[in-house]
């Protein structure tokens, strides 16, 4: 996995307008490019800092997107973005990013198909489920030792 991150500082009184920008200009940009995994985006209350976060399946991936779309990106963020943004890239050593994500990304990019997800044994009742029938429920994986994992209700 790759990332890039960049960093920059929002001109006085913009953060709720890049906010907007973000969630309803970018984010679906860079769900339609190939190789995109997810976008980590941050800030402190009362700064002006703002470091964003884009993870990758490969550098060739986000070397395409800074190629033909970051510009873009750019030109959308310009009258919100004070200076130029710090651009850094970086190979992932480690990551507790979810695949979850590459499934709804995949549902919502094939409106008309249907995509399989993963089923889950419930270590209760046994009890096959759609990963989707634990999302938001305080669960904890069980490893059984046989290449396995169960799900049983946290104490």
């Amino acid at each position: 996995m790759f990332a890039r991150n960049v960093s920059f500082r929002l001109k006085s009184n913009t953060h709720s307008d890049y906010t907007w920008a973000l969630e309803n200009e970018i984010l679906p940009l860079l769900r339609k490019q190939a190789g995109f995994k997810e976008e980590i985006t941050l800030s402190n209350p009362g700064s002006q800092d703002v470091v964003a976060m884009s993870l990758w399946d490969s550098k060739a991936h986000a070397d395409a997107y800074k190629t033909n779309y970051y510009p873009e990106v750019l030109r959308t963020f310009a009258k919100m973005i004070d200076g130029t943004p710090k651009v850094q890239t970086f190979e992932a050593i480690t990551s507790t990013y979810h695949p979850m994500a590459d499934l709804i990304a995949l549902n919502s990019s094939r409106p008309n198909q249907t995509v399989s997800r993963p089923s889950v044994t419930s270590y209760d009742s046994g009890d096959e489920h759609s990963l989707d029938h634990y999302i938001g429920m305080k669960l904890l994986l069980q490893d059984t030792g046989d290449n396995e994992a169960k799900l049983r209700r946290r104490p």
